[in-house]
Order: structure tokens, then sequence, then C-alpha cells
């Protein structure tokens, strides 16, 4: 990864609390998961949970796809599903994930980056601004010099263990 600068703006919610609730009424600043990052670890590729069901918990958020199908990276309400020969596309309902997180992203606190900042700057921003022992969620906008992403091929069974 890149020092390449960025300016614009860093917003942050916190806390994001893990939320598994039967209800619909699902506020900012909570958190829902689908799956255990262990279970992918371990080699559990396939979920039975929609991302038009993930989009009911949240507008924001990270997760992969069924067979580690590329990554999915969400925001304002729209879900992209990032693919390992480096194109990106709009998620579909009906796309399955095995793991997943996602929250109603309201920052509760900006930071204006007023000048050009370094990678390694804005994590020691982030780092100060939040608390280590909570979940947060963190948004920059901004304009950037480079992104790099990183996701794997399509596995096939029995698929290999990530580490």
């Amino acid at each position: 990864m890149s020092n390449s600068p960025v300016s614009g703006s860093l917003a942050m919610i916190q806390p994001a609390w893990h939320h598994v609730s039967g209800s619909n009424d699902h506020r900012a600043g909570e958190l829902y998961q689908t799956s255990l990052i262990s279970a992918l670890m371990a080699g559990i590729y396939d979920g039975e949970v929609t991302y038009g069901e993930m989009r009911k918990h949240g507008d924001f958020g990270l997760g992969t796809f069924n067979d580690l199908d590329g990554e999915m990276v969400g925001f304002d309400g729209t879900f992209y599903q990032l693919r390992s020969d480096g194109s990106a596309r709009p998620v579909t309902a009906d796309q399955k994930t095995p793991f997943a997180v996602v929250t109603f992203f309201q920052s509760e606190q900006e930071l204006d980056l007023v000048q050009p900042t370094a990678r390694s700057d804005l994590l020691a921003m982030i780092e100060k601004a939040t608390d280590a022992n909570l979940f947060n969620a963190v948004r920059v906008d901004g304009i950037f010099d480079e992104v790099h992403t990183r996701t794997v091929q399509r596995q096939a069974r029995p698929g290999r263990f990530l580490r």
C-alpha cells in the first residue's frame, strides 16, 4: 500500500455493537454480522443469507460471497462486488454470503482533512479517535491518487483455508 496523499473528510461512529434481533428497527450504531470470521477462515465458504437480507440491516460494510467470489464493499446503501480480475459490479439482492458485517452509517464524529494526508498519518488519526476495544465504522471521503483492493479468486471445493 502506498502513502498517497488523501484530502477530504474522515467520519466515524462508535460503538457499533453486534446486533442480532428479529426486529426491523435497526438503528445506526448497531452492527449486524452473518457468521463468524473463524468459520470463514476454517473453510466455510457458503452461506444462506442474501444481500437483499443484509441491506435490511445496514447500508455500510464489508463481506464476501459464496465460494469467496470477491469482496463486498458497501457504502451509501449500495453494495459492490470487487472481483479478482480487478472489476467491480453492483451486488444483486439474491447473491449469498458466508460472511458479512454491515451497519447503518451515521457519523458521530467528523475530522476535516484540510491538506493532503499520508496514509500513516491518517491511520494514526483513526487510532487516536477510536477505542481499540470497541467495534468502529470508519469512512474516508476524498480524492485519492490510487486505491488498492485485494481479493481471492473464486474457490472450488474443497477449497483452501484462509490464513
